[in-house]
Protein backbone atom coordinates (compact mmCIF):
# COMPACT_ATOMS: atom_id res chain seq x y z
CA UNK A 1 0.00 0.00 0.00
CA UNK A 2 3.03 2.22 0.88
CA UNK A 3 4.18 1.95 -3.00
CA UNK A 4 0.60 2.24 -4.39
CA UNK A 5 -0.39 5.46 -2.66
CA UNK A 6 2.57 8.10 -4.67
CA UNK A 7 2.14 6.49 -7.58
CA UNK A 8 -1.55 7.42 -7.78
CA UNK A 9 -0.63 10.54 -6.55
CA UNK A 10 1.65 11.19 -9.43
CA UNK A 11 -0.89 10.34 -11.97
CA UNK A 12 -3.56 11.99 -10.55
CA UNK A 13 -1.54 15.46 -11.01
CA UNK A 14 0.42 14.69 -14.75
CA UNK A 15 -3.56 14.22 -16.02
CA UNK A 16 -4.63 17.53 -15.49
CA UNK A 17 -1.28 18.88 -18.13
CA UNK A 18 -1.42 16.13 -20.61
CA UNK A 19 -3.35 16.10 -23.87
CA UNK A 20 -3.18 13.77 -26.69
CA UNK A 21 -0.07 14.17 -28.42
CA UNK A 22 0.69 14.53 -32.23
CA UNK A 23 0.89 12.46 -34.97
CA UNK A 24 4.55 13.43 -35.99
CA UNK A 25 7.21 14.55 -34.00
CA UNK A 26 8.86 17.17 -36.40
CA UNK A 27 6.46 17.70 -39.41
CA UNK A 28 3.27 20.15 -38.33
CA UNK A 29 0.99 18.96 -36.22
CA UNK A 30 -3.43 18.74 -37.13
CA UNK A 31 -4.11 20.95 -33.45
CA UNK A 32 -5.57 24.53 -34.22
CA UNK A 33 -5.81 26.96 -31.63
CA UNK A 34 -8.74 29.25 -32.22
CA UNK A 35 -7.60 33.53 -30.93
CA UNK A 36 -9.94 34.55 -28.36
CA UNK A 37 -9.92 30.94 -26.88
CA UNK A 38 -7.86 30.98 -23.41
CA UNK A 39 -8.32 28.72 -22.06
CA UNK A 40 -8.25 26.46 -25.16
CA UNK A 41 -11.47 24.24 -24.60
CA UNK A 42 -12.05 24.50 -28.53
CA UNK A 43 -14.82 27.32 -28.02
CA UNK A 44 -15.17 31.12 -26.97
CA UNK A 45 -17.25 31.66 -24.44
CA UNK A 46 -17.51 33.75 -20.93
CA UNK A 47 -14.60 31.47 -19.17
CA UNK A 48 -12.53 33.03 -22.06
CA UNK A 49 -13.84 36.71 -20.84
CA UNK A 50 -13.21 36.18 -17.22
CA UNK A 51 -9.61 35.09 -18.18
CA UNK A 52 -9.16 37.99 -20.73
CA UNK A 53 -10.32 40.29 -17.73
CA UNK A 54 -7.69 38.79 -14.90
CA UNK A 55 -4.63 38.71 -18.22
CA UNK A 56 -5.46 42.12 -18.59
CA UNK A 57 -5.09 43.09 -14.88
CA UNK A 58 -2.18 41.55 -14.76
CA UNK A 59 -3.10 37.97 -12.84
CA UNK A 60 -2.44 35.78 -16.05
CA UNK A 61 -4.54 32.27 -14.95
CA UNK A 62 -4.02 30.63 -18.37
CA UNK A 63 -2.73 27.22 -19.02
CA UNK A 64 -0.12 29.20 -21.68
CA UNK A 65 2.72 31.79 -21.47
CA UNK A 66 1.46 35.24 -20.54
CA UNK A 67 2.94 36.37 -23.77
CA UNK A 68 1.21 34.01 -25.90
CA UNK A 69 -1.78 34.30 -23.96
CA UNK A 70 -1.67 38.15 -24.93
CA UNK A 71 -1.53 37.28 -28.45
CA UNK A 72 -4.16 34.90 -28.51
CA UNK A 73 -6.36 37.63 -26.67
CA UNK A 74 -6.09 40.24 -29.25
CA UNK A 75 -9.38 39.07 -30.85
CA UNK A 76 -9.73 42.45 -33.12
CA UNK A 77 -6.30 41.60 -34.90
CA UNK A 78 -5.22 45.75 -33.84
CA UNK A 79 -1.54 44.36 -32.40
CA UNK A 80 -2.03 44.56 -28.90
CA UNK A 81 -4.20 43.47 -26.29
CA UNK A 82 -6.33 45.68 -24.18
CA UNK A 83 -10.29 46.49 -23.11
CA UNK A 84 -11.59 46.78 -26.90
CA UNK A 85 -10.73 42.94 -27.33
CA UNK A 86 -12.62 41.90 -24.25
CA UNK A 87 -15.86 44.15 -25.04
CA UNK A 88 -15.86 42.78 -28.88
CA UNK A 89 -15.43 39.22 -27.21
CA UNK A 90 -18.60 39.32 -25.11
CA UNK A 91 -20.06 40.64 -28.06
CA UNK A 92 -19.00 37.84 -29.88
CA UNK A 93 -20.29 35.91 -27.23
CA UNK A 94 -23.90 37.53 -27.49
CA UNK A 95 -24.21 37.00 -31.36
CA UNK A 96 -23.57 40.99 -31.39
CA UNK A 97 -20.92 41.38 -33.30
CA UNK A 98 -19.02 39.34 -36.29
CA UNK A 99 -15.38 38.66 -36.20
CA UNK A 100 -13.16 36.74 -38.80
CA UNK A 101 -12.11 33.73 -36.77
CA UNK A 102 -8.73 33.84 -35.95
CA UNK A 103 -6.88 30.60 -35.86
CA UNK A 104 -3.09 29.57 -35.41
CA UNK A 105 -2.03 25.58 -36.00
CA UNK A 106 1.11 24.66 -34.38
CA UNK A 107 4.15 22.78 -35.62
CA UNK A 108 5.20 20.41 -32.84
CA UNK A 109 8.72 19.42 -31.62
CA UNK A 110 9.83 16.98 -29.41
CA UNK A 111 12.01 17.88 -26.73
CA UNK A 112 14.36 15.37 -24.66
CA UNK A 113 13.17 12.34 -22.36
CA UNK A 114 12.19 12.90 -18.95
CA UNK A 115 12.96 9.80 -16.98
CA UNK A 116 10.42 7.72 -14.64
CA UNK A 117 10.99 8.28 -11.41
CA UNK A 118 9.87 6.94 -7.94
CA UNK A 119 6.97 9.24 -7.90
CA UNK A 120 6.72 10.91 -11.08
CA UNK A 121 6.31 9.84 -14.73
CA UNK A 122 8.46 9.67 -17.37
CA UNK A 123 7.30 11.90 -20.23
CA UNK A 124 8.23 13.75 -23.56
CA UNK A 125 7.66 17.22 -23.65
CA UNK A 126 6.34 18.16 -26.96
CA UNK A 127 6.44 22.58 -27.61
CA UNK A 128 5.02 24.37 -30.56
CA UNK A 129 7.84 26.21 -32.70
CA UNK A 130 4.99 28.89 -33.89
CA UNK A 131 3.76 29.96 -30.81
CA UNK A 132 5.60 28.38 -28.06
CA UNK A 133 2.59 26.06 -26.25
CA UNK A 134 4.19 23.50 -24.08
CA UNK A 135 2.20 19.91 -23.64
CA UNK A 136 3.56 16.23 -22.10
CA UNK A 137 3.23 12.95 -23.72
CA UNK A 138 3.19 10.59 -20.48
CA UNK A 139 4.98 7.49 -21.27
CA UNK A 140 5.81 5.54 -17.97
CA UNK A 141 4.15 5.39 -14.91
CA UNK A 142 5.92 6.22 -11.80
CA UNK A 143 8.04 3.11 -10.24
CA UNK A 144 7.24 3.88 -6.53
CA UNK A 145 9.91 3.55 -3.79
CA UNK A 146 11.82 0.20 -3.01
CA UNK A 147 12.31 -0.19 0.47
CA UNK A 148 15.48 -2.01 0.77
CA UNK A 149 16.89 -1.68 4.62
CA UNK A 150 16.13 -0.08 7.54
CA UNK A 151 17.69 1.78 10.93
CA UNK A 152 16.39 0.73 14.02
CA UNK A 153 16.17 3.06 16.95
CA UNK A 154 15.40 1.26 20.23
CA UNK A 155 12.85 3.23 22.49
CA UNK A 156 14.74 4.69 25.80
CA UNK A 157 13.42 5.87 28.75
CA UNK A 158 12.36 8.94 28.06
CA UNK A 159 12.07 8.91 23.84
CA UNK A 160 10.11 6.32 22.07
CA UNK A 161 11.77 4.22 19.29
CA UNK A 162 11.28 3.97 15.75
CA UNK A 163 12.49 2.76 12.51
CA UNK A 164 13.87 4.67 9.29
CA UNK A 165 12.96 2.97 5.98
CA UNK A 166 15.33 3.64 3.05
CA UNK A 167 14.22 3.73 -0.57
CA UNK A 168 17.37 2.67 -2.25
CA UNK A 169 16.66 4.13 -5.86
CA UNK A 170 15.87 7.92 -4.60
CA UNK A 171 16.97 7.70 -0.89
CA UNK A 172 14.06 9.23 0.66
CA UNK A 173 13.55 7.78 3.98
CA UNK A 174 9.99 7.33 5.81
CA UNK A 175 10.02 6.72 9.34
CA UNK A 176 7.74 3.66 11.01
CA UNK A 177 6.97 0.98 13.74
CA UNK A 178 7.36 3.42 17.05
CA UNK A 179 7.31 1.82 19.92
CA UNK A 180 6.70 3.70 23.54
CA UNK A 181 9.19 4.88 25.85
CA UNK A 182 10.44 2.80 28.61
CA UNK A 183 9.83 5.34 31.27
CA UNK A 184 12.73 5.22 33.89
CA UNK A 185 13.31 2.03 36.57
CA UNK A 186 14.32 3.65 39.41
CA UNK A 187 15.73 1.70 42.26
CA UNK A 188 16.57 3.65 45.98
CA UNK A 189 20.36 4.49 46.20
CA UNK A 190 20.50 5.99 49.18
CA UNK A 191 17.89 7.19 52.13
CA UNK A 192 18.79 9.98 54.43
CA UNK A 193 16.20 10.59 57.14
CA UNK A 194 14.99 14.06 58.44
CA UNK A 195 16.59 15.80 61.42
CA UNK A 196 16.48 19.21 63.46
CA UNK A 197 18.72 20.86 61.14
CA UNK A 198 18.47 18.93 57.59
CA UNK A 199 15.16 17.40 55.39
CA UNK A 200 15.26 13.91 54.65
CA UNK A 201 15.24 12.24 51.38
CA UNK A 202 14.96 9.28 49.17
CA UNK A 203 17.44 9.44 46.30
CA UNK A 204 17.05 7.28 42.77
CA UNK A 205 18.78 5.89 40.42
CA UNK A 206 17.66 4.48 36.61
CA UNK A 207 18.90 1.26 35.95
CA UNK A 208 18.62 1.58 32.66
CA UNK A 209 20.26 5.07 31.74
CA UNK A 210 21.77 6.37 35.10
CA UNK A 211 19.15 9.67 35.21
CA UNK A 212 18.57 10.74 38.95
CA UNK A 213 16.20 12.20 41.39
CA UNK A 214 15.57 13.21 44.87
CA UNK A 215 11.98 13.07 46.85
CA UNK A 216 11.71 14.92 49.76
CA UNK A 217 9.51 12.35 52.37
CA UNK A 218 9.90 14.44 55.38
CA UNK A 219 10.47 18.23 56.00
CA UNK A 220 13.39 19.94 58.06
CA UNK A 221 12.40 20.28 61.97
CA UNK A 222 13.45 24.13 61.44
CA UNK A 223 16.43 23.80 63.69
CA UNK A 224 16.27 22.75 67.34
CA UNK A 225 13.79 23.47 69.75
CA UNK A 226 15.91 23.35 73.44
CA UNK A 227 14.37 23.10 76.34
CA UNK A 228 15.97 23.76 79.89
CA UNK A 229 15.93 21.10 81.76
CA UNK A 230 17.56 19.90 85.45
CA UNK A 231 19.09 16.49 85.27
CA UNK A 232 20.73 14.92 87.77
CA UNK A 233 24.63 14.89 87.86
CA UNK A 234 26.64 13.50 90.63
CA UNK A 235 24.42 13.77 93.40
CA UNK A 236 23.17 17.50 92.20
CA UNK A 237 21.03 18.69 89.40
CA UNK A 238 22.76 20.62 86.37
CA UNK A 239 20.69 23.02 83.85
CA UNK A 240 21.10 21.46 80.51
CA UNK A 241 19.01 22.67 77.15
CA UNK A 242 17.71 19.80 75.66
CA UNK A 243 15.93 19.05 72.23
CA UNK A 244 12.53 18.12 72.37
CA UNK A 245 13.32 16.42 68.80
CA UNK A 246 16.11 14.69 68.51
CA UNK A 247 17.56 14.60 71.91
CA UNK A 248 20.54 17.27 71.40
CA UNK A 249 22.09 18.46 74.99
CA UNK A 250 23.98 21.84 75.32
CA UNK A 251 25.15 22.87 78.96
CA UNK A 252 23.11 25.71 80.01
CA UNK A 253 25.79 28.79 81.36
CA UNK A 254 26.68 29.35 84.91
CA UNK A 255 24.00 32.18 85.80
CA UNK A 256 21.19 29.05 85.56
CA UNK A 257 23.13 26.63 87.25
CA UNK A 258 21.39 25.83 90.33
CA UNK A 259 23.12 26.55 93.88
CA UNK A 260 25.36 23.71 94.90
CA UNK A 261 24.40 22.74 98.50
CA UNK A 262 25.81 23.64 101.19
CA UNK A 263 27.41 20.46 102.85
CA UNK A 264 28.19 20.79 106.44
CA UNK A 265 32.03 20.53 107.21
CA UNK A 266 33.93 19.00 109.83
CA UNK A 267 35.66 21.67 111.73
CA UNK A 268 39.23 22.25 110.97
CA UNK A 269 40.58 21.96 107.22
CA UNK A 270 38.01 21.82 104.54
CA UNK A 271 37.54 18.76 102.19
CA UNK A 272 37.35 18.96 98.44
CA UNK A 273 35.01 16.93 96.58
CA UNK A 274 35.66 15.80 92.73
CA UNK A 275 32.49 14.96 90.84
CA UNK A 276 32.53 11.71 89.87
CA UNK A 277 33.91 10.61 86.32
CA UNK A 278 31.36 8.64 84.41
CA UNK A 279 31.64 5.39 83.61
CA UNK A 280 33.36 3.41 81.05
CA UNK A 281 31.41 1.02 78.72
CA UNK A 282 33.08 -2.16 77.83
CA UNK A 283 31.80 -2.90 74.21
CA UNK A 284 29.57 -6.18 73.44
CA UNK A 285 28.74 -6.30 77.29
CA UNK A 286 26.03 -5.41 79.54
CA UNK A 287 25.65 -1.76 79.14
CA UNK A 288 24.30 -1.30 82.84
CA UNK A 289 26.23 -4.21 83.76
CA UNK A 290 23.76 -5.41 86.85
CA UNK A 291 20.77 -4.91 84.50
CA UNK A 292 19.13 -8.25 84.12
CA UNK A 293 15.27 -7.45 83.02
CA UNK A 294 14.43 -7.76 79.16
CA UNK A 295 12.87 -5.15 78.02
CA UNK A 296 9.64 -6.90 76.66
CA UNK A 297 9.29 -8.34 80.59
CA UNK A 298 9.99 -4.59 81.99
CA UNK A 299 6.86 -3.38 79.55
CA UNK A 300 5.02 -6.09 80.41
CA UNK A 301 4.62 -7.85 76.46
CA UNK A 302 3.98 -11.30 75.33
CA UNK A 303 5.58 -13.12 72.94
CA UNK A 304 6.82 -10.90 70.41
CA UNK A 305 8.20 -13.24 68.05
CA UNK A 306 5.15 -15.09 67.44
CA UNK A 307 3.48 -12.11 67.46
CA UNK A 308 5.00 -10.23 64.64
CA UNK A 309 5.53 -13.65 62.93
CA UNK A 310 1.78 -13.75 63.01
CA UNK A 311 1.44 -10.66 61.61
CA UNK A 312 3.73 -10.25 59.65
CA UNK A 313 1.69 -8.68 56.62
CA UNK A 314 -0.05 -6.73 58.50
CA UNK A 315 3.15 -4.42 59.09
CA UNK A 316 4.75 -5.38 55.30
CA UNK A 317 5.06 -2.81 53.00
CA UNK A 318 3.12 -0.23 55.26
CA UNK A 319 4.54 3.87 54.10
CA UNK A 320 6.92 5.70 56.61
CA UNK A 321 5.50 8.83 58.49
CA UNK A 322 7.20 11.34 60.26
CA UNK A 323 7.24 11.47 64.09
CA UNK A 324 8.04 15.62 63.63
CA UNK A 325 4.36 15.99 62.28
CA UNK A 326 2.91 13.70 64.97
CA UNK A 327 4.39 15.04 68.16
CA UNK A 328 1.05 16.02 69.47
CA UNK A 329 -0.53 12.39 68.33
CA UNK A 330 2.03 9.99 68.63
CA UNK A 331 0.13 6.77 68.43
CA UNK A 332 -0.48 8.35 64.56
CA UNK A 333 2.69 6.57 63.82
CA UNK A 334 1.90 3.26 65.34
CA UNK A 335 -0.88 2.21 62.93
CA UNK A 336 0.25 -0.49 59.82
CA UNK A 337 -2.35 -0.94 57.10
CA UNK A 338 -2.94 -4.22 57.80
CA UNK A 339 -4.60 -3.38 60.86
CA UNK A 340 -5.71 0.25 60.31
CA UNK A 341 -7.64 0.42 56.68
CA UNK A 342 -6.82 4.47 56.73
CA UNK A 343 -3.19 4.03 58.06
CA UNK A 344 -1.31 7.44 57.92
CA UNK A 345 2.23 4.88 58.31
CA UNK A 346 4.91 3.94 61.33
CA UNK A 347 8.05 5.96 61.88
CA UNK A 348 10.67 3.43 62.66
CA UNK A 349 10.24 3.99 66.62
CA UNK A 350 6.59 3.46 66.03
CA UNK A 351 6.80 0.31 63.97
CA UNK A 352 8.67 -0.75 67.50
CA UNK A 353 6.01 0.49 70.01
CA UNK A 354 3.18 -0.65 67.48
CA UNK A 355 4.47 -4.24 67.83
CA UNK A 356 4.71 -4.07 71.81
CA UNK A 357 2.02 -2.49 72.04
CA UNK A 358 -0.25 -4.90 69.92
CA UNK A 359 1.87 -7.94 72.29
CA UNK A 360 0.67 -6.56 75.59
CA UNK A 361 3.21 -4.11 76.21
CA UNK A 362 2.51 -1.34 78.75
CA UNK A 363 4.17 2.48 76.74
CA UNK A 364 2.97 4.13 79.49
CA UNK A 365 6.13 3.29 80.87
CA UNK A 366 8.32 4.98 78.44
CA UNK A 367 9.62 7.93 79.21
CA UNK A 368 7.11 10.92 77.99
CA UNK A 369 7.39 14.59 78.16
CA UNK A 370 5.12 15.39 80.55
CA UNK A 371 6.98 13.38 83.10
CA UNK A 372 9.66 15.44 82.71
CA UNK A 373 12.34 12.67 81.48
CA UNK A 374 11.64 12.26 77.85
CA UNK A 375 11.61 14.05 74.64
CA UNK A 376 8.32 15.47 72.91
CA UNK A 377 6.64 12.04 70.57
CA UNK A 378 6.45 10.19 73.72
CA UNK A 379 6.80 6.26 72.71
CA UNK A 380 7.56 7.47 69.07
CA UNK A 381 10.48 8.84 69.98
CA UNK A 382 13.19 6.38 69.52
CA UNK A 383 15.27 8.80 72.25
CA UNK A 384 12.60 7.98 74.83
CA UNK A 385 13.58 4.24 74.72
CA UNK A 386 17.27 4.80 75.06
CA UNK A 387 16.15 7.01 77.95
CA UNK A 388 14.17 4.24 79.00
CA UNK A 389 16.85 1.36 79.16
CA UNK A 390 18.98 3.93 81.20
CA UNK A 391 16.98 4.92 83.82
CA UNK A 392 15.42 1.38 84.44
CA UNK A 393 19.28 -0.22 84.12
CA UNK A 394 17.28 -2.58 81.86
CA UNK A 395 19.73 -5.55 79.93
CA UNK A 396 21.46 -4.22 76.55
CA UNK A 397 24.85 -4.48 75.21
CA UNK A 398 26.57 -2.06 73.34
CA UNK A 399 28.74 -2.43 69.91
CA UNK A 400 30.50 0.04 68.20
CA UNK A 401 29.67 -1.19 64.49
CA UNK A 402 27.37 -3.66 62.84
CA UNK A 403 29.76 -6.32 62.07
CA UNK A 404 30.36 -6.26 65.87
CA UNK A 405 27.31 -7.21 67.13
CA UNK A 406 26.84 -9.63 64.22
CA UNK A 407 30.49 -11.27 65.84
CA UNK A 408 28.77 -11.11 68.81
CA UNK A 409 26.64 -14.00 69.28
CA UNK A 410 24.66 -12.31 71.67
CA UNK A 411 21.30 -11.11 68.83
CA UNK A 412 18.43 -13.30 68.84
CA UNK A 413 15.48 -12.63 66.68
CA UNK A 414 13.17 -10.19 68.11
CA UNK A 415 15.71 -8.33 70.08
CA UNK A 416 15.37 -4.52 69.84
CA UNK A 417 17.99 -2.82 67.59
CA UNK A 418 18.90 1.03 68.58
CA UNK A 419 21.93 3.27 66.39
CA UNK A 420 22.53 6.28 68.74
CA UNK A 421 23.33 9.11 66.22
CA UNK A 422 27.12 10.16 65.44
CA UNK A 423 26.92 13.71 65.13
CA UNK A 424 24.64 16.59 67.19
CA UNK A 425 21.52 17.13 65.22
CA UNK A 426 20.79 13.90 63.63
CA UNK A 427 18.13 11.37 64.05
CA UNK A 428 18.45 8.19 65.94
CA UNK A 429 16.73 4.59 64.39
CA UNK A 430 15.05 1.55 65.62
CA UNK A 431 14.28 -1.86 64.47
CA UNK A 432 13.92 -5.33 65.39
CA UNK A 433 16.25 -8.41 64.20
CA UNK A 434 14.78 -10.97 62.05
CA UNK A 435 17.35 -13.36 61.96
CA UNK A 436 17.18 -16.46 62.60
CA UNK A 437 20.68 -17.03 63.91
CA UNK A 438 22.72 -14.91 66.04
CA UNK A 439 24.74 -14.23 62.63
CA UNK A 440 21.93 -13.22 60.05
CA UNK A 441 22.29 -9.87 58.94
CA UNK A 442 18.51 -8.46 58.87
CA UNK A 443 16.64 -5.91 60.61
CA UNK A 444 12.73 -5.40 60.25
CA UNK A 445 12.08 -1.87 60.39
CA UNK A 446 10.22 0.91 58.78
CA UNK A 447 12.70 3.44 56.57
CA UNK A 448 11.54 6.10 53.69
CA UNK A 449 10.71 2.83 50.94
CA UNK A 450 8.15 1.69 53.78
CA UNK A 451 7.93 -0.90 56.76
CA UNK A 452 10.66 -3.87 55.08
CA UNK A 453 13.15 -6.54 56.07
CA UNK A 454 16.40 -5.18 54.97
CA UNK A 455 19.97 -5.90 55.86
CA UNK A 456 20.92 -4.60 59.29
CA UNK A 457 21.83 -0.17 58.37
CA UNK A 458 21.04 3.31 59.15
CA UNK A 459 20.77 5.72 57.28
CA UNK A 460 23.20 8.16 58.59
CA UNK A 461 26.46 7.84 60.95
CA UNK A 462 26.16 6.51 64.32
CA UNK A 463 28.12 6.89 67.30
CA UNK A 464 27.38 3.07 68.65
CA UNK A 465 24.63 0.63 68.40
CA UNK A 466 22.55 -1.28 71.00
CA UNK A 467 20.83 -4.41 71.60
CA UNK A 468 18.26 -4.56 74.04
CA UNK A 469 17.37 -8.00 74.44
CA UNK A 470 13.69 -9.30 75.09
CA UNK A 471 13.19 -12.76 76.87
CA UNK A 472 14.29 -15.98 75.20
CA UNK A 473 13.46 -19.37 75.79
Amino acid sequence: MRRILPILAALVVLSAVFIAPPQSSEAAGDKTILYGDLDLDGTIDMRDAELMTLLLAGDNQTPISEKQAALRADTDADGRFDARDIALLAKLISGDAEAPERRHTCSWKKDAYVDVTCTFAGYWPWHCARCGIIYYEAVEAPEGHHWKYKTIHAPTCTERGYSVYHCSDCDVEFISDYKDAKGHDWKITEVVESTCQHEGYTEYTCTRCDAQKRDLFAEAGGGHDYQLKLLPDGGRQTAWYICSWCGDKVKAPDELQPAAPQLEQPSGEEQETDEPAPPTIPKGVDFNKDGIVAVDEYLGAGDIVTYLTDHYSDYYGTRYISIRKNYGDPHRCLHPKGLYPNSPGLNCTGFVASVFENAGADLSRVPNLAGGTGMAGDYANGYNWRNMVNMAELTVYRFSSIREALGSGKMQKGDVIYFQPKYRGDDCHMGIFWGDTPYDDKIFHSIAQGCVVTNIKCAQAYAYMWVIPITHN
